[in-house]
Parts: C-alpha cells; structure tokens; sequence
C-alpha cells in the first residue's frame, strides 16, 4: 500500500512513479481489482488496472510501463494540499503558484468541465464546479 497520495506532476503520486514496471506497482498496491487490455489514444493496446483504495486507474504502456494515472481519491492531495472539493478557479491559482499559466477550460462532451494544465501533465474534472478526478501524465 502507498502511504501518501501527493502528486508530484510529470513524475509520480506518492510512490507511484510513471514508467514504472507492472509487477513493481503491483508489489506497492497488491492486485488490482479489475484488469483488463483497452485501445489507447494512439490504437495501440495498454493495459488497465483499477483500484478501489486508494480510488486509481492506472495505465500500462504496450511496454508494461506506467504510463497515466486517473486518480479519484478524496485523500490526494497536490504540494501538500488537500485539493478535492476545490473549485476551478481554486485549483488555478494554486497551480499559479507553481509557476503553471497554460490552462485550458473545456465542456466535456460526458458533461464535466476540465482545466487542463499540459506542462504538468494535469487534466482535473470537475462536476458542478467541484474536483472531482484528475488525469497525470508524465
């Protein structure tokens, strides 16, 4: 089990650390709950594991490597704060405070609103205003 659930962006969630192997992820959180093989982005197949605590979707590349982390869990927190429960306009300026200015506001077509970050690799989805996943990516 990872102990904390503070993201680092482009490079890890607590222990968690992207390009990581499958099997050494799975020796930190233990099986998953379910597994299955999807067609990423790129039409290529990855590998996905879903866990219920902590609340994560983590993705392996073709080459068994962490490559995304969906994360949900209202214990995650960003530079040692809580961020669940923010807003958009909270979570913008903390990121600004980290020196992040490339946001991009969307209406996801499934009904939440995204503020994307690209160079840090951080989408957070919100739901009536409200944190309520986020997406890392390295």
């Amino acid at each position: 089990m990872i102990k904390s659930l503070d993201i680092t962006p482009k490079l890890r969630i607590g222990d968690l650390q992207f390009h990581m192997a499958r099997v050494y992820v799975e020796s930190l959180l233990g099986k998953s709950d379910e597994a299955e093989v999807i067609e990423g982005t790129d039409g290529e197949e990855v590998t996905l594991l879903q866990y219920s605590t902590p609340s994560l979707s983590l993705f392996f590349s073709p080459d068994g490597t962490l490559s995304c982390i969906d994360i949900s869990d209202a214990n995650c927190t960003i530079w040692n704060t809580q961020i669940f429960g923010m807003t958009i306009q909270q979570i913008q300026a903390l990121i600004r405070t980290h020196g992040y200015t490339d946001f991009e506001i969307n209406d996801e077509a499934w009904g939440e609103r995204s503020l994307s970050v690209p160079s840090a690799g951080l989408d957070f989805y919100f739901e009536d205003d409200t944190l309520v996943s986020i997406s890392m990516n390295p």
